[in-house]
């Protein structure tokens, strides 16, 4: 049996997540800070290029999938 699970915000807090590990990424790699806190993507929100994002995502999103907490009264 094969399950699938939705982790792109649903039923996880995936904007905070990016605000906070993203953050620590850009800053530690780049000196980059958060430009703009309503974009939805990690490259809109740091302006950054989609190149450095893969690498954000590369690091990260592994650790995401499997260790982020899901939402309270998630569905």
């Amino acid at each position: 049996m094969k399950i699938g699970v939705d982790i792109d915000g649903l039923l996880t807090d995936i904007e905070q997540w990016q605000l906070d590990y993203a953050s620590k990424f850009y800053y530690e790699r780049y000196k980059k800070e958060i430009i703009n806190y309503t974009e939805y993507e990690t490259c809109d929100i740091f302006k950054v290029s989609r190149e450095c994002d893969d690498e954000f995502w590369k690091e990260y999103f592994l650790d995401y999938s499997l260790n982020v907490n899901v939402r309270k009264f998630a569905p």
